[in-house]
Parts: C-alpha cells; sequence; structure tokens
C-alpha cells in the first residue's frame, strides 16, 4: 500500500500562436527558471 497518493496530471494548454500542446510542451522543456515569454521568444 502506497503512501502517498497518486499525483495528480495536469492538462496542458495548446499554445497561443500556433494552438498546439506539443509546442507548449517544447516551450515548457525548454523554459529556464519560469522564463516561459522568453522560451516562447526563441521558438
Amino acid at each position: 500500500m502506497p503512501r502517498r497518493r497518486r499525483a495528480i496530471v495536469r492538462e496542458i494548454v495548446p499554445d497561443p500562436v500556433y494552438n498546439s500542446t506539443l509546442v507548449e510542451k517544447f516551450v515548457n522543456s525548454m523554459m529556464w527558471q519560469g522564463k516561459k515569454n522568453t522560451a516562447q521568444g526563441i521558438f
């Protein structure tokens, strides 16, 4: 019996420019120290 609860999987909101969840996953993996706007600018 596990001691911890199962992690809640969050829904990924699509990218505002391309309307794609794959692009949003890539931007999130590129993001460094919470700088999402910079990561979107690089993409």
